[in-house]
């Protein structure tokens, strides 16, 4: 059961997200330092559950409060949706969720405000607890984002929301360059390791039961990495890239990138791009797996400023994006994101595909990849960029998971097990010229 000490350092992590707009990753990691790491598991399981829940649980404490908390004591709204939490999803008795939570004043050094937290997380259990909640497992979405979902997904709305309340599982990418995801499974099983295979990706595993990385065999060696089944499909998606120069723009952390090196170790080059500030994370992974790219530091919207001239025969886009098909994973995006941002996020892949189409060559192809499930963010960008683009065509592409979309290809959250991604392969026509030559001659 979670102690007052770890209800405090919850509440102090959920108040940074919720209240200060921090990302999760971000917003746990200075309260988890003051805390014994033997706890650091279930203050992590109050967060993440918290954050998830948010929608859900807090119209209900702005019911159960008599007035407004102070702006300088708000961090006690996140420890009372931190407790409405542990009553419905963890198996402590109730009045132990109450009497630590109680106590977790005194943590956040606030002990006159025990009885007020006492008070209120008494009457929410007097009114039946979580049982009077709405059960449907889209009301922790806030009323926007579950109207993009209906507009882009009519009869999969639900479904999309509803899995996206999920916890998302631990799935590991095994190296196809150091043995065969036959005998990683071997390996787990004399440890007691239980784990099922994926059917999105023939490198892809999943743990029953998520552990720490440096719990993970294998992992610090580079045998396997932590990617989410939908996202090792790009391999698969982008093509055989034997002898070809590769380009992998907005690469960090490298996951795709380092995938690509794994499954193809024979590439004549593999660039890999990204801002400044996130070099390191790819830099990090490329040491732990032993590959080897062409590292840049830069912005993919302006080759001018890093390309060398040579043309590409694949070029990867994994674009910034509203993250709506990876909500389970990151469930703050539900709290950070706005529908104004939709506009930006589209801008900006609309600029990154202009800029980065002039690198391709004539026959060459680019793989959009989107991890959004709105259509404003993939489809129809790629209407947009086709209206702007006569040199280019799309390629059907498809995978036993999924469905086809007018342009592409789309995985929604749950689908096989993985994440909601979206895939487009787009081709550049040969030389328009050479093509009108070569026609003039038959």
């Amino acid at each position: 059961m979670p102690s007052a000490e770890v209800c405090a350092t919850a509440a102090c992590a959920i108040d940074r997200v919720t209240r200060q707009g921090q990302s999760l990753a971000k917003a746990i990691q200075e309260p988890l330092a003051k805390l014994e790491s033997t706890r650091h598991a279930e203050t992590r399981e109050l967060v993440w559950g918290t954050v998830r829940w948010y929608f859900r649980y807090q119209p209900l404490i702005n019911q159960l409060l008599y007035r407004p908390l102070h702006k300088n004591d708000r961090v006690l709204e996140a420890l009372l949706l931190c407790a409405c939490y542990q009553y419905e999803f963890l198996s402590a008795p109730d009045f132990a969720v109450t009497s630590s939570s109680v106590d977790a004043c005194t943590h956040l050094k606030r002990p006159s405000y025990r009885s007020l937290v006492n008070a209120v997380l008494r009457k929410h259990l007097r009114q039946g607890g979580h049982k009077r909640l709405d059960q449907n497992g889209y009301a922790a979405t806030p009323h926007w984002l579950l109207n993009e979902f209906r507009q882009s997904w009519p009869d999969e709305w639900q479904q999309i929301a509803t899995e996206s309340n999920q916890r998302p599982p631990q799935t590991l990418r095994v190296n196809h360059r150091q043995l065969t995801r036959g005998a990683y499974i071997t390996q787990l099983c004399r440890k007691g390791i239980p784990v099922s295979i994926s059917p999105l990706s023939s490198s892809a595993l999943t743990l029953h039961r998520p552990r720490p990385v440096h719990q993970i065999p294998g992992f610090s060696e580079g045998v396997v990495s932590i990617q989410d089944a939908a996202a090792q499909l790009v391999p698969w998606f982008l093509g055989p890239v034997t002898g070809q120069r590769v380009l992998d723009a907005c690469a960090a952390p490298g996951s795709k990138a380092c995938h690509l090196l794994e499954s193809e170790p024979n590439m004549a080059a593999l660039w890999a791009i990204d801002l400044p500030e996130r070099i390191p994370l790819i830099e990090q992974n490329f040491r732990r797996l032993g590959v080897e790219a062409v590292l840049l530091a830069g912005d993919a919207s302006q080759p001018n400023a890093w390309w060398d001239g040579e043309r590409f025969d694949a070029i990867l886009v994994d674009a910034p994006c509203s993250g709506a098909g990876v909500i389970r994973r990151h469930p703050d995006i539900r709290l950070h994101r706005r529908p104004e941002d939709l506009s930006a996020s589209v801008a900006t892949q609309i600029k990154l595909l202009s800029a980065l189409w002039t690198l391709l060559k004539p026959g060459g192809r680019l793989l959009y990849v989107t991890c959004s499930v709105l259509e404003q963010e993939n489809d129809r960008v790629v209407d947009s960029f086709l209206t702007n683009h006569v040199d280019a065509q799309t390629k059907k592409i498809q995978s036993a998971w999924g469905r086809s979309t007018r342009h592409g290809w789309q995985l929604l959250p749950g689908d096989g097990g993985g994440d909601g991604f979206y895939f487009a392969r787009l081709e550049r026509r040969p030389d328009q010229q050479q093509h009108a030559i070569t026609s003039t001659g038959l």
